[in-house]
């Protein structure tokens, strides 16, 4: 690694995070250059995606955001960049997200969950685009297993390891449904089915397991016939609950969830006091109507 290799992803990153929209845009134009030399280092990488991460914070308005959503998406692209590029920005991309997720606001949460959504929609119709190959789905498979759903030990945050095993195989379905990619065939079928499998069986993390369980429950549905995936995940092993530790999970982002299960425990709280306020007025304004001395018509 070069000191010049270093400094390009910290002047992209400082372009990409400034406050002005045409020098972020302009770091954007020089990111996508670097990444499609097909040769980024990690270095320069999680610099790279420091900066994506802030050019998205910034992008505020619905069609600014969908702009810099899709322009951050759609670099995974076989025409764009080679395997190992797309791989490691993807891994890359969610490393950082996972980092900085209980730290975003929840006004912003949902875009960012969007980003998340749509990052992994691409990177699986990228492995589509390779013919749906065994060994890039099994290195995503390990990937996820090892560092964003793990078996054993408590995710970095809890929530953004939810929303994955949330909506995984919703993302794995719209892939043929919306983007219209060609349907696995039985041996990549087998492998796209192995994460969930494999959590249902060995998974300790309660709240994940919990999300696999309704995904499986989910892939047997008419709704999810475009993935198919039905008839492989319906007899797997499942982890008897009375098995999970009973210990409440500390830190990887409970503490956020509590704080979102607060907010909106106190907007329902809100919403009945004032239908309780207003059927009151409304009580006592009908009251007040038939206490009034009725007119008598000569």
């Amino acid at each position: 690694m070069t000191n010049n290799s270093i400094s390009i992803g910290k002047i992209i990153a400082q372009k990409l995070s400034n406050e002005e929209p045409s020098i972020r845009d302009a770091g954007w134009k020089e990111a996508k250059e670097v990444l499609m030399k097909n040769d980024t280092n990690e270095e320069v990488m999680k610099e790279i995606w420091i900066g994506l991460y802030f050019w998205y914070w910034h992008s505020d308005g619905r069609d600014y955001q969908e702009k810099v959503r899709k322009e951050i998406t759609s670099i995974m692209n076989k025409e764009e960049i080679d395997k190992h590029e797309c791989i490691l920005f993807v891994k890359v991309g969610m490393e950082t997200l996972e980092r900085y997720w209980d730290e975003i606001d929840y006004v912003r949460i949902k875009k960012y969950e969007m980003l998340l959504c749509q990052m992994i929609q691409k990177y699986l119709y990228f492995i589509s685009q390779h013919g749906w190959n065994i060994e890039m789905i099994k290195e995503w498979n390990d990937y996820l297993i090892e560092h964003v759903v793990p078996l054993q030990n408590n995710p970095i945050s809890l929530s953004f390891s939810t929303k994955v095993a949330d909506y995984y195989y919703d993302y794995l379905n719209d892939v043929i449904y919306i983007d219209e990619a060609p349907e696995p065939n039985e041996e990549a079928k087998n492998e796209l089915a192995r994460l969930l499998i494999k959590y249902l069986k060995n998974g300790k993390i309660q709240s994940l397991h919990k999300s696999f369980e309704e995904a499986r429950e989910r892939l047997q549905t008419e709704l999810y016939h475009y993935i198919n995936l039905g008839d492989i995940v319906k007899n797997c092993r499942v982890r008897p609950v009375k098995e999970f530790n009973k210990t409440p999970l500390l830190g990887c982002g409970m503490e956020k969830v509590e704080k979102l299960r607060a907010i909106k425990q106190e907007k329902r709280d809100k919403k009945k006091k004032d239908k309780e306020r207003k059927e009151k007025m409304n009580k006592k304004r009908k009251l007040k109507e038939e206490k009034k001395p009725k007119k008598v018509l000569n």
